[in-house]
């Protein structure tokens, strides 16, 4: 009965041990780009009220290294667009509407198109996007703006 219960124990910590073996492992800080963890506190911090403006000049200055990071213009462009600053937000948002991942992009922009008076490049904006994606939520949200600007 002994060398039975002893057995068993024994299977059990082996397949504890398998099972703790085959969890995920934790990024190391080496395979985490530093630069994406940036993005992330500066957004946060401008997405927490508490100090947006540390949050800007945390994203500006990741910008000044990195002009083509999309993350970067996504949301410096998003965050223009919602503080009504159209017209910066507009060349950003160029940059990155249409790639994957940023539909929520091209929606500001067309909205900032809107603000800024240009309806041409809204309704080629709009005409484009509904070729590319068809008609999503998105699609929505922009064609709501033209009845209720």
């Amino acid at each position: 009965m002994r060398n039975k219960t002893s057995l068993i124990v024994l299977l059990v910590c082996i397949a504890v041990g398998v099972a703790v073996w085959m969890l995920p492992k934790q990024p190391t800080s080496s395979n985490v780009n530093s630069e994406d963890l940036e993005i992330k506190k500066a957004v946060a911090k401008v997405q927490s009220g508490e100090n947006p403006m540390e949050g800007i000049a945390a994203l500006l200055e990741i910008e000044r290294k990195s002009p083509d990071n999309e993350e970067i213009n996504f949301h410096l462009g998003v965050f223009s667009s919602i503080s009504g600053q159209y017209e910066k937000a507009i060349p950003r948002l160029e940059k990155i509407c249409g790639k994957p991942n940023y539909q929520e992009a091209c929606y500001h922009l067309a909205q900032s198109y809107l603000q800024t008076g240009d309806t041409l490049q809204f309704k080629t904006l709009v005409s484009l996007m509904d070729q590319r994606y068809g008609k999503e939520e998105w699609y929505d949200r922009v064609t709501n703006l033209l009845l209720n600007p």
